[in-house]
């Protein structure tokens, strides 16, 4: 009889210890040195983050998104009428397809009108920890690649069928680890559920989180004004962080201890 024992293990092995989503909160408190509350407690409005970074003061006069916005509107509810409602779904994938639905035309369009040809957008892209300690797969990340052996990144966007707290400890390590190889420029995170998102932004010394927004509802299919109005800020904070793209570092004190 074959000892089961001795045979070779198919596992894969993974090139890092500990894989993000394996992480317990103290060990990534630990690794990131944020607690989340004070994170959760220091949060800022949308709209904060936007000026924080500029955007409304240069970008909202130089590009005009109401065309990106009405072609991501279209988007969400070709996404509604052809698998449902997102808020009824539990499953990852559905969530990932929309996100994906809802990132395409901004990016297609920001590339359009700035001829930056060298951004990417990444799915699955793996991410190690300059010490090999973390790492894991990003369904979403956004890069410029600068040559076949440099890449600049700019967002990641780390999706949850229903838990945004398990996205955002992700989102937050995966930002450390990115920001370690990303020669001192601010980079961005969004953790979102399909419906509801959250924007981070990273400097690397502090990390500075929007409140929770919303951006799909029950009734949108039939109140698209209403969704351009109040909902589509989501397409403004991809925009503002894809036009900051290269932004030094500000030295400036810590908002989070």
């Amino acid at each position: 009889m074959t000892d089961v024992s001795k045979q070779p293990s198919t596992k894969r092995k993974l090139p890092w210890d500990k894989a993000y989503s394996m992480l317990t909160q103290q060990e990534v408190v630990k690794r990131i040195g944020v607690r989340f509350l004070r994170l959760g407690s220091t949060a800022i409005s949308v709209e904060d983050m936007l000026e924080r970074v500029g955007y409304y003061a240069k970008e909202m006069q130089k590009y005009d998104v109401i065309v990106t916005k009405d072609e991501v509107y279209k988007q969400i509810i070709r996404y509604h009428m052809i698998e449902g409602s997102i808020i009824e779904s539990h499953k990852e994938a559905n969530t990932n397809d929309l996100v994906f639905s809802i990132i395409g035309p901004i990016l297609e369009d920001f590339m359009n009108r700035t001829g930056r040809d060298t951004l990417r957008l990444m799915r699955e892209k793996k991410i190690i920890s300059v010490d090999a300690k973390t790492g894991g797969f990003k369904e979403f990340v956004v890069a410029d690649v600068i040559s076949d052996f440099e890449e600049s990144y700019i967002l990641i966007i780390e999706a949850k069928a229903t838990v945004l707290d398990a996205a955002m400890n992700q989102c937050l390590l995966a930002l450390k680890d990115l920001d370690d190889r990303n020669n001192g420029y601010i980079i961005y995170g969004f953790v979102t559920t399909g419906d509801i998102w959250q924007m981070v932004s990273y400097d690397g010394a502090s990390f500075v989180s929007t409140d929770k927004f919303q951006v799909v509802f029950d009734t949108m299919c039939n109140n698209k004004k209403r969704w351009l109005t109040s909902y589509s800020i989501l397409v403004d904070c991809i925009y503002a962080a894809l036009s900051t793209t290269g932004a030094p570092r500000k030295e400036k004190e810590s908002v989070m201890v």
